[in-house]
C-alpha cells in the first residue's frame, strides 16, 4: 500500500498547480446590454443614417476629421452607402438584395457589381472590422448574427460611466482593439450614437513594420458619431437600383 499512498501524495502539488493556473473566466456583466443594442438594431425594418469620423494617431493631439459615410438601410430592399471624404466626393455601394453594385465614381476606373449579402460587411470586405471603412453599424444593423460575427465569446464585455454621466459597453476585438458603443433610449429601442475604439492592433502592427516612422501606440482613437435622419420611415425605392452608369466600364463577379 505504501507505494500507492505515496504516487497519490506525489500527484497533489501537480494538481494544485494545474488549478492554480487555469485562467479566470472573463467578466461578461455587461452582455445583457450589448445583446440589446445588437438586437433593437437588428429590428429595424428601415433606418437612414450619417456617420461622421474622427481620429487620432496619439494622446494629447486635435481628433482630425475622417470624411462621413450616409448610409440608407431597408431589410426588404436592401442598402445604399455613399462615402464622402474630407476632399469631397468618394465611393458608393448599392444592394438590391440580389446584386452589390460598387462605383468609385472615378470615370478611370471600372464599376464592380458581384452578388450581394445581407450585410454590407459581408459583401464588401472593406467594411469588415480592422478594414478601411468598418463601421460597428454595419454589423448592429445585422442583429445576433452580427453580434456573433463582431463579438468573441471569450472577451469581456462591461458596462462602463464615464465623466459627465454618459455611458457604453466596452469589448475587445482582436482586429480593432477596444471597442466602446455609447446609446440614447428612443423610447422603443436604444440607438446607438457613438462608437469609439483604440485600433491598436493596427497602430502596433504599423511601430512593428518601421519602428523608425511609428513609435509605440500611446491612445489612439477613432470616433464615429451617429446621426439618425429618419428611422422606421419608408425609402425610396430608387435608391437601391443596381443599374450601372452608362458609358462606364463594367466588371461582374458573379460565379466565382
Amino acid at each position: 500500500m505504501l507505494p500507492l499512498v505515496v504516487f497519490v501524495l506525489a500527484a497533489l502539488p501537480i494538481q494544485a498547480k494545474t488549478q492554480a493556473t487555469a485562467a479566470p473566466k472573463p467578466d461578461r456583466s455587461g452582455e445583457p446590454m450589448l445583446t440589446r443594442l445588437f438586437d433593437d438594431a437588428g429590428s429595424l425594418s428601415t433606418v437612414h443614417l450619417r456617420i461622421f469620423a474622427e481620429s487620432r494617431s496619439e494622446a494629447n493631439v486635435p481628433m482630425n476629421a475622417g470624411g462621413s459615410t450616409e448610409l440608407w438601410f431597408d431589410r426588404a430592399k436592401g442598402y445604399r452607402l455613399e462615402v464622402n471624404s474630407i476632399w469631397g466626393g468618394g465611393p458608393f455601394y448599392v444592394s438590391d438584395g440580389k446584386q452589390l453594385l460598387v462605383d468609385p465614381m472615378d470615370d478611370s476606373e471600372v464599376v464592380v457589381i458581384r452578388p450581394a449579402k445581407r450585410a454590407p460587411y459581408l459583401s464588401e470586405p472593406e467594411f469588415s472590422v480592422g478594414k478601411r471603412r468598418f463601421s460597428p453599424v454595419a454589423y448592429l444593423l445585422d442583429g445576433k448574427p452580427g453580434m456573433e460575427a463582431l463579438v468573441s465569446k471569450e472577451t469581456p464585455i462591461r458596462e462602463r460611466t464615464w465623466p459627465g454621466g454618459e455611458h457604453s459597453v466596452e469589448f475587445t476585438t482582436k482586429e480593432a482593439g477596444t471597442i466602446n458603443l455609447f446609446w440614447r433610449d428612443a423610447g422603443k429601442r436604444l440607438l446607438v450614437t457613438r462608437a469609439e475604439w483604440d485600433n491598436l492592433p493596427f497602430w502596433k502592427r504599423m511601430h512593428d513594420q518601421d519602428p523608425g516612422d511609428y513609435e509605440e501606440p500611446n491612445q489612439p482613437l477613432v470616433r464615429q458619431t451617429v446621426e439618425y435622419v429618419s428611422v422606421g420611415r419608408p425609402l425610396d425605392g430608387g435608391l437601391f437600383r443596381t443599374l450601372p452608369p452608362e458609358g462606364r466600364k463594367v466588371k461582374w463577379e458573379f460565379g466565382k
